[in-house]
């Protein structure tokens, strides 16, 4: 995407948020009851433990001599290469990636 198309993308947003308080403020300046939207429920929380923490991990484990281990704790989750991993696997991998030693 261009940086045009971009720019125009969040001037749409701009946009639309203006609008949005301009509706509110004019509701709350009426004297119309408006209508109370319930919050979403909560979204499911981001892994506290990210790609990079994984895969600096794995990576110095594999400069240990470990490479066989790592490939094969990636496979016990299905994928072969870290970037397929689902990210709310990142801490349980990290915790047996630690615990991996040489005669792993």
């Amino acid at each position: 995407m261009n940086k045009t198309i971009k720019l125009k993308a969040v001037i749409d947003e701009i946009g639309s948020l203006h609008q949005s308080l301009l509706n509110f403020y004019n509701a709350l300046t009426s004297d119309q009851e408006f209508e109370v939207i319930d919050e979403p429920e909560e979204a499911t929380p981001l892994p506290s433990v990210t790609l990079e923490q994984v895969r600096a991990v794995l990576a110095e484990k594999s400069r240990m001599g470990m490479t066989a281990a790592v490939r094969n704790l990636l496979n016990e989750y299905g994928v072969e290469k870290l970037s397929a991993l689902d990210p709310r696997h990142y801490a349980e991998i990290l915790e047996k990636a630690e615990d991996l030693n040489n005669g792993a």
